[in-house]
């Protein structure tokens, strides 16, 4: 079995190049999926997106509760560590990360379908037929999923550009064939469950390929009933912060949808915001989970270079993301309004607070991404956990009254205010293990933040927002040009084909 070089110069160019292919996955996804917004936005109404956003936030809630934290963090972290360590069980580790969470995704389809009934009636104006085929997507993103995380795992994350891409392009390139030709609002449902299945044939042919090269059969098998209760119980720890940073648009979409029943738009105001928001979680992202199984992999080397893959290259990182986060903060402030007023209309431009504050919160959730990564890779996994319950404990206690009372605006106070508590918990509990971790850098993006919203209180216009963003990341060091033009360098060595990763 083939596996990858322990020298710093190759694990920093892996890094790297991990980087740059997450980042197109998702930018790919996050494009496509603007696109089908605005498509069903312009063509089909904002109470029709409302509706079909709430099916999805269902569905994707079913797929992160199927999943326990086997197919996301924990098996990555396993799979990376057993590389590095016992190679011989790695065969069987696999099976055990992929097929509970896939047998119970079935069982959640399984129950959404029967109950198709009792959900369509929860909204009131969705039918029984949509329900039904958000059951099966449950079933298929599973397996979607899956083969992601065996590609992280093994740290191919190319393969990544094949699977949930290829499902977010069908599912827009459909919405734009049921406009041109006026087919009834089902058959979007009818051809996004498609799109779905496509994906999933194009993953498992990725995932083949990846078993040829790492010299290993990847099959479906279920253990004893102790050795899987096991298996799931030492990778719980890992699912608790996954529910935190995946599901909680899902979370935070079904609860305005059930406080605002006869007001559907009112979800779709704010999953627009939400994904205009995480624009800098682009970046964020991809560089958190390549860097989860590089440091999961190094930590359990015993030749590892600890103090690169936590100080420097998170210090990097920080300053880096910060950098972008403010910029896309600043952008939103200058020209959101006037954004949203020409892409959506104007009851979107009316809720450009909710889109400034969640892009304070997602900037901050950046950050807090990468803590996750270091504190879950040196196994401080517990700590994760229970600040992420805290979180949601804020969140749930702030939006109780704030959701009902002010809609897409009370849900991103909401999200605001406990992504404010969790990540100052994640900076202590990261600093009692490692002595720089870019707090520095986050003060001074939250400080910057501060500042553009400040110029608006000023009679000088929307012009003065880019330079006294720029201003205020020089006087305050955020950007360091030696570092910048570092990354900058590996990025492009590695897109021209230059860095190459050697292999033994």
């Amino acid at each position: 079995m083939t596996d990858l070089p322990a020298d710093a110069r190759a694990s920093k160019a892996l890094l790297a190049s991990n980087i740059v292919y997450g980042t197109f996955a998702l930018g790919a996804i996050s494009l496509c999926q603007f696109v089908s917004n605005w498509a069903v936005i312009r063509w089909f109404g904002a109470s029709f997106h409302g509706n079909l956003v709430w099916l999805l936030a269902a569905a994707q809630l079913g797929l992160l509760l199927s999943d326990l934290g086997l197919a996301g963090k924990g098996g990555i972290r396993g799979i990376a560590r057993l590389r590095a360590t016992r190679t011989d069980q790695l065969g069987r580790a696999v099976s055990e990360f992929v097929t509970i969470p896939l047998i119970l995704a079935a069982a959640l389809g399984l129950a959404m379908i029967v109950a198709a009934g009792p959900i369509a009636a929860v909204r009131g104006t969705a039918e029984v037929a949509p329900v039904r085929m958000a059951g099966a997507w449950i079933l298929l993103m599973a397996g979607i999923r899956a083969c992601r995380t065996l590609s992280i795992g093994f740290e191919r994350i190319a393969n990544t550009l094949f699977m949930t891409p290829v499902a977010e392009l069908a599912k827009m390139l459909w919405v734009f064939a049921c406009a041109a030709v006026g087919l009834p609002v089902i058959w979007i449902f009818i051809g996004w469950t498609g799109a779905f299945a496509l994906a999933l044939l194009v993953s498992l042919w990725r995932t083949r390929a990846l078993g040829r090269e790492f010299g290993l059969r990847f099959r479906l098998r279920l253990d004893p009933l102790g050795k899987s209760l096991r298996v799931v119980r030492e990778a719980l720890p890992y699912y608790v912060p996954q529910v935190g940073a995946v599901g909680l648009a899902f979370i935070v979409q079904l609860l305005i949808g059930a406080w605002h029943r006869t007001d559907s738009s009112e979800v779709s105001v704010f999953q627009v915001c939400f994904s205009l928001a995480v624009l800098s979680r682009l970046l964020a992202t991809p560089i958190s989970s390549a860097l989860l199984p590089r440091i999961a992999h190094i930590d359990a080397t015993p030749e590892g270079d600890h103090d690169q893959t936590t100080t420097v290259v998170l210090l990097q990182i920080t300053r880096f993301l910060g950098l972008i986060a403010t910029l896309v903060f600043a952008v939103y402030w200058a020209i959101g309004s006037q954004a949203l007023a020409l892409l959506y209309g104007p009851k979107y431009a009316a809720n450009l607070p909710a889109l400034l504050l969640l892009a304070f919160a997602v900037g901050a959730e950046n950050y807090s991404l990468q803590l996750d990564q270091v504190l879950m890779a040196m196994r401080y996994v517990g700590v994760v956990g229970w600040l992420e319950v805290l979180k949601y404990a804020v969140l749930g206690a702030i939006g109780c009254w704030a959701i009902p009372a002010y809609g897409a605006l009370g849900a991103a106070g909401a999200i605001g205010a406990a992504t404010a508590v969790n990540v100052t918990g994640k900076m202590i509990a990261t600093r009692t293990a490692l002595q720089h971790i870019g707090a520095a850098s986050f003060l001074c993006t939250v400080a910057t933040f501060a500042a553009v919203a400040g110029a608006g209180l000023l009679p000088f216009g929307a012009w003065l927002v880019l330079p006294a963003w720029l201003i205020a990341v020089l006087a305050l060091r955020l950007l360091r040009p030696r570092e910048i033009v570092q990354w900058c360098r590996i990025l492009h060595g590695i897109l021209s084909g230059r860095e190459r990763v050697r292999r033994p």
